[in-house]
């Protein structure tokens, strides 16, 4: 059996080795980035145009795979109207049996239909068709075989995970601009160390030191592992940012084995007053992750001084001085904002993590919050925090530890006594009160924030879809009801 890896990017600033050619080396360096952008959106244009024409000859051909496949789609519109229509839950359910099935038909139709064209019209794999266009061409051909392949085969694997949505007007066709990074495969040998200790690596021609800098995050110790082949690494990328080089380095690191409990489970509740709270099941172990106030403060300063600059920008809309100027104050302000929730994201996803492992929590309980935003406590989250962002980086990380990390109904979990399970008082935002005289928690007054956490951990109710949540069920009821 095969040892299982985690993968992780880590990002290195590097630096020309030879510093008395480092104008000439940037701009040589330079000059292979900007036909690499140019690259991205010559691969991801012609797939669109490859698909439009296998759209087409599909539609004009009498291939039999091809009947076939539009009385599937056929048949995938009636269900889809008799779905919409439908009240009944158990008839719902029938017909999303009947929709997964009609899809896996079309899917294998169009992957025979895929085969037939590249085989009649390309003469080569769909995929091919783009690196075979950069190849050939007498600009493109300069960019080195290993960065096409890698481009072409990122890209292609993107714009297919798009491309459905592309088609159903739910997404535009990407559009590259420059600084992108410049993927490639397997083109850096190996790392060493010279005799002034500094690390060193080349590359296509380039030679580089790796510059650590603070290294809070231990980028030397892996480069160190690496070298020792306790650590591998795969397709990678070097890219240009305000002057400065990075090496994008995808690292592949054996899973950290840690004891864990699957019955230790560790319930996460984010609010207004608290970012995060947690709580472990069946234990008196619960704290608060964050401070509410500061992170709601900074976070409307910023989009206060957005706003200004965005209305500066509407007043100032046919041109003038300034513009260009404000612009780019207001995409700077834009980018500190993002990098400040993706900062804060990762800082709370690593401490929950880290609470899970220090207390061997198997199982970690997240809100399933689709379609709850309706509620005023989940309506300023959801509108106000990236908490999506931060359940996917929950996710990655706890991966790294085999925890896994379940979603569970939302319903309730704020309004309910975590002991008695009955609705209470909520007398303020950061207080619960259990009005249940059998409880032994009654009139006792505790964090709501903590009690919300220890019913996400107590739970056990994991919907699939917004459809199987409470709140959604008892919406429906009572419009079925007025």
């Amino acid at each position: 059996m095969k040892n299982e890896l985690n993968i992780s990017t880590r990002k290195i600033e590097v630096r020309f080795y030879n510093k008395e050619n480092n104008d000439i080396e940037f701009k040589r360096l330079k000059e292979l980035s900007t036909l690499v952008d140019s690259a991205y959106n010559i691969i991801i244009n012609n797939q669109f145009f490859n698909v439009l024409l296998k759209e087409r000859i599909s539609h004009l051909s009498d291939i039999d795979i091809n009947k076939k496949k539009i009385d599937e789609e056929f048949k995938l519109k009636e269900l889809l109207l008799k779905k919409k229509e439908c009240k009944d839950d158990k008839e719902i359910e029938k017909i999303n049996k009947d929709i997964s099935k009609i899809n896996k038909n079309i899917n294998s139709y169009n992957n025979d239909l895929v085969k037939i064209i590249e085989k009649n019209i390309f003469g080569e794999s769909i995929q091919n068709t783009t690196y075979g266009i950069l190849a050939d061409d007498e600009k493109y051909n300069k960019i080195p075989s290993g960065i096409r392949a890698a481009l072409n085969s990122q890209l292609y694997k993107n714009f297919n995970n798009e491309i459905n949505d592309i088609l159903k007007g739910k997404k535009t066709i990407r559009n590259y601009r420059k600084g992108q990074p410049i993927l490639f495969n397997n083109m850096i040998n190996k790392f060493e160390i010279d005799i002034n200790n500094n690390y060193f690596f080349n590359w296509n021609n380039f030679k580089f030191i790796l510059h650590f800098g603070k290294d809070e995050s231990g980028n030397k110790i892996v480069i160190d592992k690496i070298m020792k082949g306790e650590y591998t690494y795969g397709d990678s990328s070097i890219q240009i940012k305000k002057n400065k080089i990075f090496l994008n380095l995808v690292v592949k690191m054996p899973k950290e084995k840690k004891e864990l409990n699957e019955n230790k489970i560790l319930g996460i509740d984010m609010g207004m007053v608290n970012p995060l709270s947690y709580a472990i099941k069946n234990t008196k172990i619960y704290g608060h992750i964050g401070n509410g106030e500061k992170l709601r403060n900074d976070r409307i300063i910023i989009q206060k001084r957005r706003e200004i600059l965005q209305k500066s920008l509407t007043d100032n809309s046919l041109g003038g001085h300034g513009r260009k100027r404000k612009n780019k104050a207001f995409y700077r302000l834009s980018n500190y904002e993002r990098n400040f929730v993706h900062t804060k994201n990762h800082e709370y996803s690593k401490k929950i993590i880290d609470i899970a492992l220090n207390n061997q929590c198997g199982i970690i309980h997240l809100e399933f919050l689709e379609g709850f935003g309706k509620d005023t406590k989940n309506n300023w989250v959801l509108r106000n925090w990236s908490y999506f962002e931060l359940q996917t980086m929950i996710e990655q990380k706890a991966k790294k530890y085999n925890i896994i990390v379940k979603y569970i109904d939302p319903y309730h979990t704020s309004q309910k006594c975590h002991i008695c399970g009955k609705l209470g008082n909520r007398e303020t935002q950061s207080d619960f009160i259990c009005i249940n005289s059998k409880c032994e928690n009654y009139n006792e007054k505790i964090n709501a924030d903590t009690n919300a956490a220890f019913n996400i951990a107590n739970t056990d109710i994991f919907p699939k879809n917004k459809y199987d949540t409470l709140f959604y069920k008892n919406k429906k009821e009572k419009s079925i009801a007025i």
